[in-house]
């Protein structure tokens, strides 16, 4: 694990939103949301499972919740952690989580104010060092689902 976080504050929530895991409504099983399609002002919402394939437009409702931005569907990368909900949108954001709260240094890089970036945007819960472990270990466990 690295004891030093320095892309933390250069790193957005959006750049983590290409592929979205959510659970399906059909099955409840891992579905994808597909936004790469945004361009075109579509998304795009499938699942291997059961063979669901949505589309809506890509307009969002809210970003940085337990829900998924374009369908309000829930996110398969869920824990609970003491009393509060860790969630991730994808394997990559889960990464940068634990590479991020893992780190005992985390660096601005004389990023000056930079309050939009994913590592000033964390609840402080994330990252305490009395929360640390806890943390880490539902991170583990998602990375495993």
């Amino acid at each position: 694990m690295p004891s030093r976080s320095k892309s933390g504050y250069d790193t957005f929530l959006d750049d983590f939103t290409k592929f979205i895991y959510v659970i399906c409504p059909a099955c409840h099983r891992q579905a994808i949301v597909d936004t790469s399609l945004v361009a075109s002002g579509q998304v795009r919402l499938t699942c291997a499972h059961c063979g669901l394939n949505k589309e809506t437009n890509a307009s969002y409702s809210s970003w940085g919740t337990q829900l998924d931005p374009y369908f309000g569907l829930p996110l398969w990368l869920t824990a609970r952690c003491g009393a509060n909900q860790l969630w991730a949108y994808n394997y990559e954001h889960l990464r940068f989580l634990r590479e991020h709260i893992a780190a005992q240094l985390r660096e601005r890089n004389g990023v000056t104010r930079r309050n939009q970036s994913l590592g000033s945007r964390l609840p402080n819960w994330m990252l305490t060092k009395k929360h640390r472990e806890s943390v880490l270990k539902a991170i583990i466990r998602l990375e495993k689902v």
